[in-house]
């Protein structure tokens, strides 16, 4: 039967030390491709800053972005939801206040409201040019998404302070932060059903705790 079958990117498709995809992983989609399976993407980026995959995008129609924040389906935006203003406000603040540097994620680009070393250590780690800086950003555009650039027993404390608000560790460098009780496993399953597929014939493949939900609410689930 045929399956749908979600990709995670960066560490997934795309290797953490090179950047770089490797053609088994190419053979290995357009097998898949021919054989009639819907092949999808669900990743943290936003479209704009996906790269990184140029090679299989002829193959792929369908996009779970933001960590689920906007569903790009045959080159139309057919879902997204945004921070709540007045709540993001009050995080920005508190980040502001205790020197975190963060990042706001519009729908086409990414602004820091400074930069420093932690800032550029993650920028280069996932191999993007560095960003721009602009401290006002999130007063001017709509935002799916925050970045925090820093250690994680520094950011994970406005986890408790910030109930509002969902937390995701990249690992050493810095976390996701999204509106609560967002996840790409919530928007696969409206993806899902715009397609016609059931949970049960959805294969998800992931590597990040970004991913620990949608492997588990498919019908194979691959860490």
């Amino acid at each position: 039967s045929k399956k749908m079958i979600v990709f995670d990117i960066d560490g997934t498709l795309v290797a953490n030390t090179n950047h770089c995809i490797w053609p088994s992983t190419i053979e290995c989609l357009k097998k898949l491709k021919e054989n009639g399976h819907e092949l999808v993407i669900a990743s943290g980026r936003h479209y704009p800053l996906i790269t990184n995959i140029e090679i299989l995008k002829p193959m792929i129609n369908h996009y779970i972005l933001i960590n689920g924040q906007q569903i790009r389906s045959n080159g139309k935006i057919v879902y997204s939801d945004t921070f709540d203003v007045k709540k993001l406000e009050k995080l920005l603040k508190d980040f502001d206040d205790n020197n975190i540097a963060y990042g706001c994620v519009s729908i086409d680009v990414v602004y820091v409201n400074k930069r420093n070393k932690d800032v550029d250590h993650a920028y280069v780690l996932f191999g993007l040019d560095l960003p721009e800086v602009d401290k006002d950003y999130h007063l001017k555009e709509d935002i799916y998404q925050i970045w925090c650039f820093g250690h994680n027993e520094e950011i994970s404390e406005f986890s408790k302070t910030h109930e509002d608000f969902r937390f995701i560790s990249w690992g050493e460098y810095g976390f996701d932060c999204l509106p609560k009780g967002r996840s790409k496993a919530i928007t696969l399953k409206i993806l899902a059903n715009m397609l016609g597929y059931e949970m049960s014939g959805v294969i998800a493949i992931g590597d990040g705790l970004n991913d620990i939900e949608m492997i588990s609410e498919v019908g194979i689930g691959i860490a």
